[in-house]
């Protein structure tokens, strides 16, 4: 057998010639067609546009997306224009998709077909009813990228306008490269981090308030394919020197530092009053 040239996109013809032991010799051609590989990422739509289809009625145009079977999974029957749009919602990652196209006379040569049949079923399909430039042959071929998955793990709680606060991302591919996004009282974009061996990135200097600290992360892999995930880095009333914070003494009796508490300024406290006697001279 003979294995053509895969790197070599669009209609190429090969021309095949046997010479027998009594130098005797015939030739054959063949045209091999090589569909460029487009990759789109889980959750974001197929969207394609053939040009020059005839949509003047009785003609229309219509799409298939089916599996590398031809298992027709998806039709576009908006027969009024040259687009069409696939959910990749359902689809498999990593699994290879092909989207077809067909222009036909719904009057003299009407066509049926179902989600489920197979496109081998419809006929008209390899006679060239599609633009070369976006359908080479028969049928555009997709792969499904994975959306990136992971967790989020927020720091302990944090002193209200400080920077200390982090959230590690986890669950990412030991040694993948992403670009972080996020989004709070603190954002930022931080682009080409490496995951550790472990698959993790922590962000740091996230800062603290006085309300929720919600933040919005948005991983995107080296395939430009991108999810989120909000958690919360939690806030504590903390204690700043030389900030007006009041200290009284626990209980009514000698005032010692055993006996005394720091009230930080915003904490919410039970009014209570401490009576002092002077003492007898």
């Amino acid at each position: 057998s003979i294995t053509p040239d895969a790197s070599v996109i669009g209609s190429n013809t090969y021309t095949v010639t046997v010479t027998g032991t009594n130098s005797c010799s015939a030739s054959a051609s063949a045209m091999v067609c090589v569909n460029p590989m487009s990759y789109v990422c889980k959750n974001t739509n197929i969207v394609v546009v053939t040009t020059g289809c005839n949509i003047t009625a009785p003609y229309a145009q219509v799409f298939f997306l089916t599996d590398a079977a031809g298992v027709i999974l998806q039709i576009d029957n908006v027969t009024s224009d040259c687009s069409a749009t696939f959910s990749t919602a359902s689809l498999t990652d990593g699994a290879v998709y092909h989207v077809y196209a067909l222009n036909y006379d719904a009057v003299a040569s009407p066509v049926t077909f179902t989600t489920g049949s197979n496109i081998s079923t419809i006929p008209g399909m390899m006679t060239g009813c599609y633009n070369n430039d976006t359908f080479l042959c028969s049928y555009r071929c997709y792969t499904i990228n994975p959306q990136p998955t992971f967790a989020l793990t927020p720091s302990n709680p944090v002193c209200p306008d400080t920077d200390n606060g982090s959230i590690l991302i986890s669950g990412l591919t030991p040694g993948g490269t992403y670009a972080v996004e996020y989004a709070g009282p603190t954002s930022n974009t931080l682009p080409g981090l490496t995951a550790s061996g472990t698959g993790t990135i922590n962000i740091t200097g996230l800062t603290g308030s006085t309300t929720p600290n919600n933040y919005t992360v948005t991983v995107t892999d080296s395939n430009d394919c991108s999810s989120s995930a909000t958690t919360t880095v939690e806030s504590q009333v903390c204690c700043i020197a030389d900030a007006g914070n009041i200290v009284v003494p626990t209980d009514v009796g000698t005032v010692t530092d055993g006996n005394l508490i720091t009230i930080c300024q915003g904490a919410e406290v039970n009014a209570f009053v401490v009576t002092y006697a002077q003492a007898d001279e």
